[in-house]
């Protein structure tokens, strides 16, 4: 089986966010939940260039990230809980201030990860 392509996920759900936000924007519910999924999958690609197992469980995922990248730990947990309300509150949990606040963890996280993937890309 074909190793999951992480990188090209975590852009398309960027990218389908960007779509909704300017052509779209009354489904800021679904803007969360791609920024959310955009960030799951860029952890994905974080571990598995450190050759970590990928956990398959969100719960597992926030034990690993808790370990490993303790700085964005909150960050992540916001935009998490975020999703989950807008996924299953509605579009009344997915108001303007949660999707700025999505996107600003959103950000906090993909900052972080971006720094330590070109870290690791000098050192091969």
């Amino acid at each position: 089986m074909a190793m999951p392509a992480y990188g090209a996920q975590s852009a398309h759900n960027k990218k389908t966010h960007d779509f909704l936000a300017t052509e779209a924007p009354e489904y800021s519910d679904w803007q969360i939940t791609t920024l959310f999924y955009s960030a799951l999958h860029s952890f994905n690609r974080h571990f598995e260039l450190e050759g970590v197992e990928i956990p398959d469980r969100h719960g597992k995922r926030l034990a690993l990230i808790n370990r490993k990248l303790p700085s964005i730990r909150e960050a992540y947990k916001n935009l998490q809980m975020l999703s989950e309300q807008s996924r299953y509150g509605g579009r009344d949990e997915a108001d303007d201030s949660a999707v700025k606040s999505a996107l600003k963890s959103y950000r906090e996280i993909m900052d972080r990860l971006e720094l330590d993937e070109r870290a690791y890309s000098s050192e091969r």
